[in-house]
This record gives structure tokens, C-alpha cells and sequence, in this order.
């Protein structure tokens, strides 16, 4: 039976396949951006069919290999559509978004081909309910995110983050595939939901290990997060989708979609504790850091930790409210930024951006509040639920408290720094107005989405969380966010511009402290350093162990050549040898 919902990869398929056949017969067309867009709202059409229709399970047997079979094998489930939503939804605005700011003709073909395949990575991993299907998505992911991100490779510094970017995706790769083959030795499945209907074994710790390492490289948690900041190499449409909608969400789907292995194993203090971890170092170092996109990834690491962190507290809920709500305001800080970067000559330091359209600042505004977590725009239902999920445990409510405040004070520095620029008198020609139209979109469903939380919240309980009952702590964390804007903009906004980028070129110890990014690096190159002491060391002992073998073999070798002289076939020596044998034996005997 075929699977139809495989159906939602076809326009997109179809579409790369255009896009690689028109980039070697014309480089420089640029119908394919429009056709690039068709087949996103091709398949977000189709996605929408999918969604509409009953939930369920569907295989398509690909080979056997002995008594194994491998099948491609997808779900719709209510996660499955989620996800298929944000994909879909998203990846229009990017679309139209990247058809104004990509404007260098050659650069067409290959930029939308390797964006297409992106997109059917992911919406192939949205409905996946086999480690089959889920390894060809995962793959597709980390090498078209290689391509993405080192997409303007011919730049020293791209080339070096697209490396450092799949290396550290590669570790995680070798690990999924690692846990795939233990679990399928201890359960004999591929299959999630047949693997979550299992009794549980003891055994499952060791795929469930390689299966969490395979998850913090995706997602980018300590202490693999480094790599998503110096993707910020590559085009700010790329950034925006990564970050909002696709491949480091990967990781935290997959762990809602699994999380009962991990209770069962008692492991979800591991979640916890490096959820914890990541998400204050990345709300650290983006307070420290004034590169207009670093800010930005610096904020998605933490965001994506407060979902570990609501998954180790076993809120499933909570992490799913923060998983859909961060896709819009964090599509929408990306895209503002990138719009900004072009209407200022491409610049990067926050202190050099200066921000004078309506629309733009509007946008930022909205997505720097939902990211606070203001009510009622949607990140208030995000970032509350998790903090809700956490007041049993005081420890944790208060270090997310603490990063609450951090957050908001690197948002909003990120946001007053960038109004209070001002604006040169030159002007940069660029499409504006597909820039706009895609903002506006996702704008749009920053809006609609606050709404649609509201109302799931208070009408329908799909969420089962009691905001009510938690009023008062939802009051404290309200006050400490708004509080934290007041600072903000009394340090930011009404400091003089010159001297708050003097002093923070020459932070001083306290900004050492918060920009802590450079400690992480120490320890990468300790770590290096010890692979490459015990490679050397390996290497010396092969050597030593090569010479020894010879060594050994000479000897063998001139014994051999040494008895080889008696081997003549002389009688009269075989009789001497002989008597001088028993001549030795009767001198030892008498001595004895």
C-alpha cells in the first residue's frame, strides 16, 4: 500500500529536481525562485489535506535483508501535524522572503535547490514513525544544513563554521546510528510506537545514551552547543528557518516523541541538569555579545534548553506549548534582523544597525515582547508553562527565574540598541517589498497564534495546563520581565550610544564572566588536546610495536638461514652432530 502521506514531499522533490537541471543549462534564471515557492505551497496545501484527515499509521516495505524487514513507515498523529504545520507555514514566509534577499542572479539555482531538499528533510522527520524513516530525513538534514550554512563558501570564516557546523553534527550522527542498531538488538524493531508499547529493559540505557548525544548535537545543547552561533555565517533566510521551524528542533521532537523510554530509565535528571546548563550559558552570552544574528542564536540555544529542561521535569505539555510558539517570534526577530543588516550595508554590530521602518520596528517589538514572555502574545504561554511545570522544585523555578531576566535584559538591549542608532543618509537599494510581505506574514502568525494559545488555554484545555491556579507566580514572573525591561531601557536606551559600545568593547571582568562562550572554546581545545596526545601516543606504541615484530622476524630469520647450513644432506655431519649430542648428554648426566 502506497503511504500517501509521502504525497507532501513530491512538489518539493520535483521542485529541487528543476532547480538542479536549470542551474546547469542557465546559472543565472530566476524563475526559480517562483517555482521554488509554488512547490512550498504545494506541500503546504497537501500538509493541510493531511492535517484535515484521521490519524494514523502507513508502511511502505523498502528491501529485506534476511528475516529483516526495512520499511518506510509514517504517522499523522497530532505531534506529526504540529510539526508539518510549523514546517509548512513558516517555510512560505521564508520563501517569500528569500526572494528579496537573494538578489545575486547566480546564486539562485543552488540556493533554492539546497533550501528545497532542506524543507523535505524536515517535513519528512515531521511525519516519520520509524528510525528508518527518520535516519534518511536526519542525514538530509545535517548535509543540506553543511550546505546552507557554508553557502557563501568562498569566505574564509564561512568555510571554517560550515566544518565546525558538520563536525559536530557528524558526532551526532554516529550516535543516532549507533542507538539505532542497539535497539533494534535489545527491542528487534524500528518502530516508535511499537518500541513505546514494549515492556522496558534494563539494557535500554546504553541506546538511550547514544540517543541523547545524538540530540544535543541537533539541538545544540552543552556541550555541543558552539556550532549553531557560527552558523550564523550563512544567509539570514537559512538562519530564520533553522532556528524556528526546522533541523535543532529536531532533537526535542524527538525526545516528546520518546520521552517515556527515558522515565522508565530514570534519566531524565541528565535532561534536566544539561538543559539547565545550556540554557543560562546561552542567555549569558547574548547579553555579552553585539553581532545582530549571534544575539539571536545565542537566545534560540536557551529557548531550546527551557524545552530539555520542561522535558526533564516530565512536562510534556509545557515543552510543547514553548516548542510552537518560539517558532514565530523567533522567524520573525530573524528575519527583522536581516532586513535591518541589508538596509545598513550588511553590517553585523548592533552599535553600527540603525532601524527606521515602521513595520520593522513593530516587528521586533512584538517578537522582542513574545520572547519575554508578555502576556497575551504567545511566548507568554510558552515561557510560563515551564516555570509553572518547575514550582515543585525551587532550585529550578529559581534559576529560571534568573533566566527570565536575563533574557529579557539581552532582548531588549538587542531591540533599544538598534532604535537608538541613527540612521546614515545613504541609501541601500534592495527588494524590499518581499522582505516585507514575509515579515508581515509571520507577523501576522505571531498574532494569530497568541489567539489560537488563548483560546486552546481557556476553552478547549488541549494544553492541561492550569494557568489560573498559577496566578501568582505568573504575577512574580511577570513583574521580575517588566522590571528587566525598565532596566533595559534605562541602560540602553537612555545611555549615550558611543560610550555604551566603548565600554562594551572593554567589558571588563563581569563581562568576562557572561561571555563565557570563550571558556567552552578552552575546553574544546583541552579536549583536542588529549585526542591528540593518545593518538601520538598510539602512534608511538604502533611504531615501537611494528619494530618489535620485525625485529622478532629478523631473528627468525637468521636462525632459519643459521640451521638451514646444517640442512645440506651430509651424512658424515648428521653422525657428528649426532655423537656430539651424546657426548653432551652423558657429561650432563655424570654431573648430575
Amino acid at each position: 500500500m502506497f503511504i500517501y502521506p509521502i504525497y507532501v514531499l513530491a512538489p518539493l522533490a520535483l521542485a529541487a529536481f528543476i532547480a538542479l537541471l536549470s542551474g546547469v543549462i542557465d546559472k543565472k534564471s530566476r524563475l526559480i525562485k517562483y517555482i521554488a515557492l509554488a512547490a512550498v505551497v504545494s506541500s503546504f496545501a497537501i500538509a493541510c489535506s493531511i492535517i484535515a484527515q484521521q490519524s494514523g499509521i502507513y508502511a511502505l516495505h523498502w528491501f529485506s535483508f534476511g528475516e529483516v524487514a526495512f520499511n518506510i513507515t509514517v504517522s499523522t498523529f497530532l505531534l506529526n501535524k504540529i510539526l508539518l504545520f510549523l514546517v509548512g507555514m513558516i517555510g512560505i514566509a521564508i520563501f517569500i522572503y528569500s526572494i528579496g534577499y537573494m538578489d545575486e542572479p547566480e546564486d539562485q539555482n543552488r540556493y533554492y535547490f539546497e533550501m528545497l531538499i532542506f524543507t523535505l528533510a524536515m517535513m519528512l522527520f515531521a511525519i516519520s514513525a520509524n528510525f528508518i524513516s527518520l535516519f534518511i530525513a536526519w542525514e538530509l538534514l545535517g548535509i543540506t544544513s553543511y550546505l546552507l550554512i557554508g553557502f557563501w563558501y568562498a569566505k574564509s570564516k564561512v568555510s571554517e563554521a560550515a566544518r565546525a557546523a558538520i563536525t559536530t553534527i557528524l558526532i551526532g550522527d554516529i550516535s543516532m546510528l549507533a542507538a539505532i542498531v542497539l535497539f533494534f538488538n535489545i527491542y528487534h524493531t524500528f518502530n516508535f510506537y511499537t518500541l513505546l508499547g514494549m515492556a522496558a529493559s534494563p539494557l535500554a540505557v546504553f541506546p538511550l545514551s547514544f540517543l541523547l548525544i545524538a540530540v544535543f548535537t541537533k539541538s545544540a545543547q552543552f556541550p555541543f552547543s558552539n556550532w549553531l552561533q557560527l552558523a550564523m555565517e550563512g544567509p539570514t533566510p537559512v538562519s530564520a528557518f533553522l532556528h524556528s521551524s526546522t533541523m535543532v528542533k529536531a532533537g526535542v521532537f524527538l525526545l516528546i516523541l520518546l520521552l517515556p523510554l527515558f522515565a522508565e530509565s530514570n534519566m531524565l535528571w541528565i535532561l534536566l541538569a544539561v538543559g539547565l546548563i545550556t540554557a543560562v550559558f546561552g542567555a549569558m552570552n547574548a547579553l555579552s555579545e553585539n553581532h545582530i544574528k549571534k544575539i539571536l542564536a545565542y537566545s534560540t540555544i536557551e529557548d531550546l534548553g527551557l524545552m530539555i529542561v520542561a522535558l526533564g521535569l516530565n512536562a510534556v505539555y509545557a515543552a510543547v506549548a514553548l516548542f510552537i510558539v518560539q517558532a514565530f517570534y523567533k522567524a520573525l526577530l530573524f528575519l527583522s534582523a536581516g532586513y535591518a543588516m541589508k538596509a545598513n550595508h550588511d553590517r553585523e554590530d548592533i552599535h553600527k544597525i540603525a532601524v527606521n521602518s515602521r513595520l520593522i520596528s513593530f516587528s521586533m517589538l512584538a517578537a522582542a515582547l513574545s520572547l519575554a514572555g508578555i502576556f497575551p502574545l504567545s511566548g507568554f504561554f510558552g515561557k510560563t508553562a515551564i516555570g509553572i511545570a518547575a514550582r515543585s522544585n525551587m532550585i529550578v523555578y529559581a534559576v529560571l527565574l534568573g533566566i527570565d531576566v536575563l533574557s529579557t535584559l539581552y532582548i531588549f538591549r538587542w531591540f533599544f540598541v538598534l532604535k537608538k542608532n541613527k540612521k546614515e543618509r545613504t541609501t541601500v537599494r534592495f527588494s524590499k517589498r518581499p522582505m516585507e510581505i514575509g515579515i508581515g506574514i509571520v507577523l501576522a502568525l505571531l498574532i494569530i497564534s497568541s489567539f489560537a494559545m488563548y483560546f486552546a488555554v481557556n476553552y478547549i484545555s488541549i494544553l492541561r495546563i492550569n494557568y489560573i491556579k498559577n496566578i501568582n507566580d505568573i504575577a512574580i514572573e511577570t513583574l521580575l520581565i517588566l522590571t528587566s525591561i525598565a532596566a533595559a531601557w534605562l541602560f540602553y536606551r537612555k545611555k549615550d550610544i558611543k560610550a555604551l559600545s566603548a565600554r562594551e568593547k572593554n567589558p571588563g571582568i563581569a563581562g568576562r564572566i557572561l561571555y563565557n562562550n570563550v571558556f567552552v572554546w578552552g575546553a574544546y581545545l583541552i579536549v583536542a588536546e588529549i585526542i591528540a596526545a593518545a593518538a601520538n601516543a598510539l602512534f608511538y606504541f604502533d611504531r615501537a610495536f611494528n619494530r618489535f615484530t620485525y625485529m622478532i622476524g629478523k631473528i627468525a630469520l637468521l636462525t632459519g638461514n643459521a640451521l638451514r647450513a646444517f640442512e645440506n644432506g651430509e651424512v658424515n655431519a648428521y653422525i657428528a652432530v649426532f655423537a656430539a649430542g651424546l657426548v653432551f648428554l652423558i657429561i650432563f648426566f655424570i654431573i648430575k
